[in-house]
């Protein structure tokens, strides 16, 4: 049971995978290696707990971007609008790593060292097939990542007339594609095998919220520039060339 991001929707917007359940097979593994079985219960029940909550905040998420891409249908769409969604879908998501981050905690202090070192060591030592399918998953997903990114750029260009206007909307969507970049960059470190905080049973919470931030941070400054690139592309454009920027921003977050 891994939590991936598996879209470049997810990437840019939001509806982030969580990191610190994110361990190959969990619960099997839990099951197989608590020792008795009232302890288990409990942290499969707050297992089941923590992938109720993701799987709601998704849902939340898919309203949201429903939401905002029939917002973009609209000719009058201000840039407020936009921001007003995208940061309550942020906010969202931030009270789910909250909740999140207190279930890691019940279920740490409940396991054993032993145990909890069983449990998370497909994540620490994954099998060479796991890890030719995980290499390959990551550099599909980034190859049609930087393809999007590109078709968009070029439609950009294409719709644009004014060699002045473009030159200013390019400046702002390049910007939006380093920080999205940045931050697919950055998620990849997040992994067990990778950062200590996630692997350390003796983890605090402050450690934990710690990451927490740091990755809202990187998120943060994409979805400002996401807002920055909207804002300017409406004011450089005639009515025409900002309906064909809206409709080539619908189908990059319909990915």
């Amino acid at each position: 049971m891994t939590y991936l991001l598996i879209t470049l929707l997810i990437q840019i917007f939001g509806s982030d995978s969580d990191e610190i359940f994110m361990v190959p097979e969990v619960m099997e593994q839990i099951k197989k290696h608590v020792e008795d079985e009232d302890r288990k219960d409990k942290v499969v029940a707050w297992m089941k707990e923590g992938k109720t909550e993701i799987k709601a905040n998704r849902k939340t998420h898919k309203k949201y971007l429903k939401s905002l891409k029939k917002s973009l249908s609209k000719d009058h769409i201000s840039s407020e609008e936009v921001k007003s969604i995208i940061f309550n879908d942020f906010n969202a998501s931030k009270e789910m790593h909250t909740k999140l981050i207190s279930l890691r905690l019940k279920i740490q202090e409940e396991l054993k060292q032993n145990e909890w070192d069983k449990i998370i060591s497909l994540a620490l030592e994954p099998t060479e097939k796991r890890t030719k399918k995980n290499k390959k998953s990551l550099q599909k997903e980034k190859e049609a990542f930087e393809d999007l990114l590109q078709k968009t750029k070029f439609k950009v260009d294409e719709i644009i007339t004014s060699s002045e206007k473009k030159e200013i909307i390019k400046q702002a969507f390049g910007v939006f594609m380093k920080e999205i970049k940045e931050q697919f960059e950055y998620n990849q470190e997040y992994t067990y095998s990778k950062n200590a905080v996630l692997r350390d049973k003796n983890a605090t919470k402050e450690m934990l919220e710690n990451i927490i931030n740091q990755k809202n941070q990187v998120r943060l400054e994409v979805h400002e520039s996401f807002h920055s690139f909207f804002k300017i592309a409406k004011e450089n454009t005639t009515d025409q060339e900002w309906e064909a920027i809206r409709n080539a921003i619908k189908k990059m977050i319909s990915h």
